[in-house]
């Protein structure tokens, strides 16, 4: 067995066809998505976000109540304080100091 056959053995699989296809459709889209992100300047919002849910995530699983739950609320107060921070006439803060207040705040909470 040589490596050529080696390396399409798998393929020879319906669902690994169909599990590379899927993989390659994904990292094509979120290439896509994460470059046109990056161009409008929306790059820091899903790190500020993400990290943003975690003590929601902590404090649902203290409570009991589902992670989700936690997460939401918190993803959505975090979303209300960037939006409230970020807003250039109100604020003299830059967009990426707005972004990272919401972010390490919640993360000293943990």
């Amino acid at each position: 067995m040589n490596l050529i056959e080696l390396l399409a053995e798998p393929l020879s699989y319906t669902f690994m066809v169909r599990a590379l296809l899927v993989t390659i459709i994904a990292a094509v889209l979120c290439a896509v998505l994460s470059c046109w992100l990056v161009l409008i300047g929306w790059s820091l919002m899903g790190d500020a976000v993400s990290h943003a849910v975690l003590p929601g995530v902590v404090l649902a699983y203290i409570a009991g109540a589902p992670f989700a739950l936690g997460a939401l609320v918190f993803g959505f107060l975090a979303v209300a304080l960037i939006g409230e921070y970020a807003t250039p006439p109100s604020s003299r803060k830059t967009r990426p100091s707005a972004l990272s207040s919401p972010r390490s705040s919640p993360s000293g909470w943990c």
